[in-house]
């Protein structure tokens, strides 16, 4: 772990080695946090592997028309999604240290240059977030996450996402694609909180 953190945790973390080398007389070498590329190891894996807010997520919204009227009530809507959200603070007794730094490098991941969204969670609760829609984008985290897989069972949620990643990517999921669209909304229908088998 030493020399491979990147959030505010490695003041805690580099607290606990100076304890340690004062006690023990240990010379542990103590970091600063790790700046180097996302894509250069499996630290961004481990980090949505731990991640309790966000994930995988698939939008599948039906169209409903008016019976009489044929007045289109909600447009049908397939959608492929990835998000994470971060508390803004680590709490400490120093003071309150800001994950903003490691998020903003997350989001240029995806070369993603717009200001940070906040999601908040009750009145107290505040995060960051950062969610990618865009084809082309994801494609960047598909291509990390196959050189760095997910750990946990987020994978399951990960590789059933990618299946409608790639229904989408082939257009299976347009009008007229009935069978692309059901296969979607079957899909969806076992992710996240209604998973019941895990590999």
């Amino acid at each position: 772990m030493n020399g491979k953190l990147r959030t505010p945790k490695i003041n805690q973390f580099n607290d606990l080695i100076t304890c340690l080398n004062d006690k023990y007389h240990y010379n542990i070498p103590i970091y600063s946090p790790d700046t180097s590329d996302l894509n250069t190891n499996g630290w961004l894996a481990g980090f949505i592997d731990g991640a309790t807010r966000g994930g995988f997520k698939i939008r599948y919204t039906e169209k409903r028309i008016e019976e009489n009227s044929k007045k289109v009530l909600t447009k049908g809507r397939i959608e492929v999604r990835f998000a994470l959200e971060q508390r803004q603070y680590l709490p400490a007794l120093r003071a309150h240290q800001s994950y903003k730094p490691i998020m903003l490098k997350i989001q240029s991941f995806f070369f993603i240059s717009t200001e940070l969204k906040i999601s908040k969670h009750n009145i107290d609760k505040t995060y960051w977030i950062i969610e990618v829609t865009s084809l082309n984008k994801l494609n960047l985290l598909i291509q990390y996450l196959n050189n760095y897989p997910l750990l946990t069972a987020k994978r399951n949620d990960f590789d059933d996402w990618l299946k409608v990643y790639h229904l989408m990517i082939d257009k299976k999921h347009l009008t007229g694609a009935q069978r692309g669209k059901l296969l979607i909304k079957q899909i969806k229908s076992n992710m996240n909180k209604k998973r019941e088998k895990f590999n």
